[in-house]
């Protein structure tokens, strides 16, 4: 198991993650998302993306890998949400 390392001088350093996804979007604007890994340097995902591009179905979309990155024990997201469906109506208010 990893672990906040702690310096000598009892500053905790973060943790940071690379999370390896495959977006596939299609015309419709929907989009088919495969989450491929979670990797402790950015490196070992760029190494993942080099062992599957030219596997099938990556192979025709070697493009469309993106890595993100995020700090362990950190809110990513701070806000709140809305859901809006195709059929529903705009309300102006």
């Amino acid at each position: 198991m990893h672990d906040v390392s702690e310096s000598n001088t009892g500053f905790i350093e973060p943790i940071v993650i690379f999370v390896l996804w495959h977006i596939h979007e299609f015309e419709e604007q929907e989009d088919d998302s495969k989450l491929i890994g979670v990797y402790s340097s950015e490196q070992r995902a760029s190494e993942a993306v080099e062992r599957l591009k030219m596997q099938l179905g990556f192979d025709e979309h070697p493009d469309r890998f993106h890595i993100d990155h995020y700090t362990l024990d950190q809110d990513n997201w701070v806000e709140g949400f809305v859901t809006v469906c195709p059929d529903d109506p705009i309300d102006p208010h």
